[in-house]
């Protein structure tokens, strides 16, 4: 049995890079207010704070890194929400951005309760 991922998602993550930003807050509020299903996760080790791991309709992770400012924090939720390409500027690349990938899909498989498949 194959489990979809849940859409759209936002994991925020919570470690103390990202939860001190004054933006960490507003972000958080911007993507409650758009009816986004919000979990907040331990540290995702990208450290560009503030951080998310983007579950966006096509069902694909992305990591969106450095979210400061409103530009970017409508860029997250119009990501999650309609166009995963609106991700593009504020997504991370590379080997961080891959382990990144990884423990956000551990972490959904546990706030899930269920293996995933992506």
């Amino acid at each position: 049995m194959t489990l979809q991922l849940p859409t759209p998602c936002v994991l925020l993550c919570t470690g103390k890079d990202c939860r001190r930003r004054k933006d960490f807050k507003k972000l958080r509020n911007s993507l409650e207010e758009a009816g986004i299903r919000l979990e907040t996760v331990s540290c995702l080790g990208t450290c560009e704070g503030p951080v998310a791991a983007v579950v966006g309709p096509d069902a694909k992770i992305q990591i969106a890194v450095r979210l400061r400012g409103k530009s970017k924090r409508e860029r997250v939720v119009a990501g999650a929400t309609q166009s995963p390409k609106k991700l593009k500027a504020v997504t991370a690349k590379g080997k961080k951005a891959k382990k990144a990938r990884k423990r956000a899909l551990r972490r959904l498989e546990e706030l899930d309760g269920q293996k995933i498949n992506a």
